[in-house]
């Protein structure tokens, strides 16, 4: 039996300019601090405990929430679609975009302030990797996949404790103190998908 870890890198292109980032998206982006979460809507990945802790003290805070993914929302979780949309918050403070190309997902990594990942299970957690990869700190629910991927790299929070995922957001209100958690970032190197590809390539060969 090997163990690959997957790689964390989008597909190498030119960087979009921001002229090709949707309008929509990047008026998001522009607007304050918020807090992205990346990923299909399902029930796994427990997307209501941001929209919890958001109505608890985030929005207090100033933070504002963006989900976003590049595929369509999963069955079973229309309940949850118009709860989101029906929230007095949704398009000012509650953002949800789908089907986005990657160049827009990298742009709301790069101008996030965090990226949430609140998941009950996972099988490995991109979005983990994929935000350290880009400088964006991560707060997460402490659960055993995902103190193995990033470790030390991340800021924990209790599962289903939508007060303690404020309270991870906002000791970092901090300036310097989120800098230094900033800096830390760059001594995380994740693995590329080459990287991935050639050691699955040197198993099979």
């Amino acid at each position: 039996m090997e163990v690959v870890p997957l790689g964390a890198d989008f597909r190498q292109r030119q960087q979009a300019s921001e002229a090709q980032i949707p309008e929509n998206v990047r008026k998001a982006a522009g607007e304050g601090a918020y807090i992205l979460m990346v990923g299909t809507i399902e029930p796994r990945k427990n997307h209501r405990l941001l929209l919890r802790a958001y109505d608890e003290g985030l929005r207090q805070a100033g933070y504002r929430v963006v989900k976003a993914d590049n595929d369509v929302l999963c069955g079973h979780m229309e309940d949850f679609e118009r709860e989101l949309r029906a929230h007095a918050d949704y398009n000012s403070g509650i953002f949800h975009f789908d089907g986005l190309e990657d160049s827009a997902i990298d742009y709301l990594y790069q101008h996030a302030r965090f990226v949430a990942f609140c998941s009950y299970a996972e099988g490995f957690g991109l979005p983990l990797l994929e935000a350290v990869q880009r400088g964006t700190p991560v707060i997460a629910a402490d659960i055993p996949v995902s103190r193995e991927v990033l470790g030390a790299y991340c800021d924990w929070f209790g599962q289903d404790d939508a007060a303690d995922l404020c309270r991870a957001v906002l000791e970092y209100e901090d300036e310097e103190k989120y800098r230094q958690r900033k800096e830390s970032l760059k001594e995380c190197r994740p693995a590329s998908w080459a990287q991935c590809c050639e050691r699955v390539r040197r198993i099979l060969v």
